[in-house]
């Protein structure tokens, strides 16, 4: 499994990863201002071979903008947590966001995944971990055979994400910051910023120590 940086076109954009596999799997699609450069870096990135899903870390417009483009051009289905899943479907704009960005998105298809869900890509699986407190339905991708996690908005290499929008939650987002101390991963490709595939457990460790949060058991 090759996890690739696909980088981002505006400031504002998500960051977009292709887990490379048997089966490839796009994750988050940026604000989608700019489509056809997105799609040009994905097809770039997978040459001769197809984009079998699109899986979204959660509702943000900023991660979900360029989800129309890519499954026109690809033929591909998305999914989202159910939680969050269902404000894409409905292109609610006080969960998306999108009005705030000057984006009119409207409603979206998008399938539901459920925690503990395994994505299967050949010789790794991802697994969904559910990580509310940024949004109701974040979620990261984790693999065990190479001990990657993808955390969305809710763990960056210097930080965490924001709990003041509506879905979020920062007792919510601690609980879920400390379920993620019980997973065994090292790197980090987090929604914004900068990935590493060594430095996870230890940001997420630093993370809850400047929260207060009582790290002795992790």
């Amino acid at each position: 499994m090759a996890i690739v940086s696909l980088g981002t076109i505006e400031p504002s954009d998500s960051n977009t990863y292709l887990v490379k596999g048997s089966r490839n799997i796009l994750v988050d699609t940026g604000l989608g201002l700019h489509p056809e450069e997105l799609l040009d870096r994905i097809a770039k990135s997978l040459g001769s071979e197809r984009l079998d899903a699109v899986v979204l870390t959660h509702c943000h417009i900023d991660h979900i903008g360029g989800l129309k483009a890519v499954a026109k051009r690809f033929g591909c289905k998305a999914y989202a947590h159910k939680d969050d899943a269902v404000h894409i479907r409905n292109g609610d704009s006080r969960y998306t966001l999108d009005l705030d960005f000057g984006i009119d998105a409207g409603p979206m298809d998008v399938e539901d995944l459920e925690d503990g869900r395994i994505i299967d890509i050949g010789d790794h699986r991802l697994e969904v971990i559910h990580t509310p407190g940024h949004t109701e339905g974040c979620i990261c991708l984790y693999d065990r055979v190479t001990k990657a996690l993808i955390t969305g908005d809710t763990l960056f290499i210097n930080g965490m994400g924001r709990t003041d929008l509506p879905g979020g939650s920062f007792a919510t987002m601690i609980a879920s910051l400390k379920k993620l101390a019980g997973v065994d991963f090292d790197g980090i490709y987090p929604g914004h910023g900068e990935h590493s595939p060594h430095q996870g457990h230890d940001c997420l460790i630093h993370v809850l120590r400047s929260r207060g949060v009582d790290i002795e058991d992790y």
